[in-house]
């Protein structure tokens, strides 16, 4: 799921405005979500701050990246706290 190329996110519905990002996509915490057997893997990126969705198993991800940039320093703090020896997180601001 890396992206080299900039992206524009738009989601009717959400409180973040319209991003564009030039990152290459590195997420570094992935939470996993089930209902009914299967899972979803929600992927992190700090670094342009977009979230990543994977359906475990399948081998592309599902659409494309969703921005998280108004939440994106109370995820890395509460991240972070939960994982405080983790070192791929102490260089991220």
């Amino acid at each position: 799921m890396n992206h080299t190329e900039p992206r524009t996110h738009e989601h009717a519905n959400s409180k973040y405005d319209k991003v564009v990002s030039a990152c290459f996509f590195e997420p570094v915490v992935a939470f996993r979500f089930w209902k009914a057997g299967k899972a979803v893997d929600v992927l992190v990126c700090f670094h342009c701050g977009e979230l990543g969705f994977q359906v475990v198993g399948e081998p592309k991800a599902i659409g494309g990246t969703l921005s998280f940039g108004p939440a994106r320093a109370r995820l890395l703090a509460l991240v972070t706290a939960a994982r405080p020896n983790d070192a791929r997180l102490r260089g991220i601001r």
